[in-house]
């Protein structure tokens, strides 16, 4: 392993998913992990020009995880069903960021 890659991975857990900051311990497909959760609105989806993912009486809700990859048992891939805090969900997708995945959840409400 390299110094810089050494160095990134000391950096997610004492700084980008630090318990004491923005991180937080949840429950993704039956392991818990430190990883830190965006929720965006569908105005954020809006503006980024993301289409509107409601259907008449069902909405989706969606969750931005960011976590460390080398905390998970596999990498998700999109259309997954997955599991984060007990709820179902649907993986959207999932992005490898230099060690870190980003990965974004559907939720199915009515």
């Amino acid at each position: 392993m390299s110094a810089f890659q050494d160095q990134l991975k000391k950096d997610f857990a004492n700084v980008f998913i630090n318990l004491d900051e923005f991180g937080s311990e949840h429950e993704l497909n039956g392991v818990n992990v430190r990883c830190v959760v965006q929720s965006p609105t569908e105005q954020d989806n809006l503006l980024k020009g993301l289409q509107y993912r409601g259907f008449e009486a069902v909405h989706t809700q969606q969750a931005i995880v960011y976590v460390v990859k080398d905390d998970l048992q596999e990498f998700p891939v999109k259309d997954e069903v997955m599991t984060f805090d007990g709820e179902t969900c649907v993986v959207d997708s999932c992005e490898n960021q230099m060690g870190m995945l980003k990965i974004t959840l559907d939720f199915n409400h009515a």
